[in-house]
């Protein structure tokens, strides 16, 4: 079930971030959330919500690993 749940939580959160919607995103996403990328990584609901923001990408999940999952 916690697998599943963790599936249904990405696909939410990939949802909401091509929505635009901040506000979804950031109550799904911990306080602490990571972003990383070739130049840098970045913490926190702060900079989370300027990239969505400014995102100009349609993001679509291509596979889902989950740690325990076969």
């Amino acid at each position: 079930m916690v697998i599943e749940d963790n599936l249904k939580i990405a696909d939410r959160w990939t949802t909401k971030v091509n929505d635009k919607d901040v506000k979804a995103v950031l109550e799904i996403s911990d306080l602490h959330v990571e972003l990383v990328g070739p130049r840098a990584a970045v913490e926190g609901h702060d900079i989370l919500r300027k990239w969505i923001e400014e995102l100009d990408v349609h993001m679509e999940t291509q596979h889902q690993y989950v740690k325990g999952m076969k």
